[in-house]
């Protein structure tokens, strides 16, 4: 198992930033007695995602992902019987990678979706982008929750404790430069972060987590991240980490 699903948040207070924002969001979800639609916005690793499947498993509601570009299969889903407790989730709507040819389909199933959220009234809609979607600004009774990137002194605490729970033992008098250059070359990204500690440790010490597949998948994907000074820096934190005991 990777650092990045070992420790996914299951817990709202495990979400690191915008605490008062989700707080408040979850308020306005119990007040509407969970119907509604919401689009929540920022960049990548601020729990977004991890917050609806929060919620969802919290209060007990089914969770549907639905593909924007697929949009047709799931018009039955938003018609479906109004006593399943189910929160319909619209992921990543202005960041999927789109070829040529499918820009006009993209475009098109904007529309029908901007029509299916201006009519619905039952659902318990939530959209998820990287940012404010333009397009959808006079949809009827949106909630709107921008969030912000938080400071990086919120990730030392954090990277601290995923230190001592994989009993990687570093100096106390490089501590600081190590957790800064590791937040650094993964430009404060929180999956990032978990995925740069998870390739050092894998490449360095030729040891599998889970499969050979998986192992060189991870560490092709974060080849080019330890170099220069950050590199020798963390090799030195990761020289003692125990492989005949992990968590």
């Amino acid at each position: 198992m990777t650092l990045l699903n070992k420790y996914i948040p299951t817990e709202l207070n495990q979400i690191i930033g915008n605490e008062k924002k989700y707080q408040q969001f979850e308020k306005d979800l119990i007040k509407n007695k969970f119907r509604g639609k919401y689009l929540i916005y920022g960049r990548s690793s601020l729990g977004k995602t991890s917050f609806v499947n929060i919620i969802s498993k919290k209060y007990k509601h089914i969770l549907k992902r639905i593909n924007i570009l697929d949009i047709d299969k799931y018009i039955d889903v938003f018609n479906y019987s109004l006593f399943i407790k189910k929160i319909l989730l619209i992921d990543e709507i202005n960041t999927v990678n789109l070829k040529p040819n499918e820009k006009k389909k993209i475009t098109s199933n904007v529309k029908k979706l901007k029509d299916i959220l201006n009519n619905d009234r039952r659902n318990l809609i939530i959209l998820i982008a990287d940012t404010k979607l333009s397009e959808f600004k006079k949809i009827k009774d949106l909630n709107i929750y921008p969030l912000r990137k938080f400071h990086d002194k919120k990730l030392l605490p954090f990277i601290e404790n995923i230190f001592i729970k994989e009993k990687i033992k570093y100096s106390t008098e490089t501590k600081e430069q190590i957790f800064n250059n590791l937040i650094i070359h993964s430009n404060s990204n929180i999956t990032k972060i978990f995925l740069n500690i998870d390739a050092f440790i894998l490449n360095n010490k030729k040891t599998i987590r889970d499969n050979e597949k998986n192992r060189n998948k991870i560490i092709n994907s974060n080849q080019d991240i330890f170099i220069n000074d950050t590199y020798d820096i963390l090799k030195h934190t990761f020289k003692d980490f125990d492989l005949n005991n992990p968590n």
